[in-house]
């Protein structure tokens, strides 16, 4: 997608919570329960999805300098990609989003907004969780969303949405 800096970009998302989890274990989340929710593991439920975004300039290849930094939480031998541009730029919370109960049992949840196209390309992604927001030891700064596990991305030029995978070469943001 091309947009041109000052347009607006309509971000319309979908996504489709299971009926069953696979989950094998049936014990609270002990993130939840120090806030007072009682949410087993097997049984999670949407809060909030995070939308971010960041700048993207050149290609790095996997391994070249400014590829990854080491993993401050202490991984041993663990690289993450780090863009210092990254930010956490709206949170659209479950109750936000249209519900509408499928025949087998699941839910599909929908919401609509809106972006400025920036001056410099860069990407929009989501990352839905059943964290509260500033669920306490849980870490959620503004500027440093924690690395990609998953994602689904499109390609966009103006502000984009990067389609490289985890794997591969990628763009240097920031």
């Amino acid at each position: 997608m091309v947009a041109r800096p000052g347009d607006k970009v309509t971000v319309e998302m979908s996504m489709t919570i299971p009926a069953k989890n696979n989950s094998p274990y049936a014990f609270d989340n002990p993130l939840l329960l120090q806030v007072g929710v009682r949410q087993p593991l097997n049984r999670p439920s949407l809060d909030h999805v995070d939308l971010i975004t960041g700048q993207i300039n050149n290609v790095i290849p996997p391994g070249g300098p400014g590829y990854a930094v080491p993993n401050a939480a202490g991984v041993a031998g663990a690289a993450i990609v780090y863009n210092p541009t990254t930010v956490i730029s709206q949170k659209i919370h479950r109750s936000d989003m249209k519900s509408r109960r499928l025949d087998d049992g699941s839910t599909r949840l929908t919401f609509t907004t809106t972006f400025t196209a920036g001056n410099t390309p860069g990407y929009i992604r989501a990352r839905g969780t059943n964290i509260p927001v500033a669920t306490p030891n849980v870490n959620r700064q503004r500027r440093q969303p924690a690395p990609r596990l998953q994602q689904r991305s499109g390609h966009l030029h103006g502000p984009c949405l990067p389609g490289a995978s985890p794997g591969g070469p990628r763009r240097q943001e920031g």
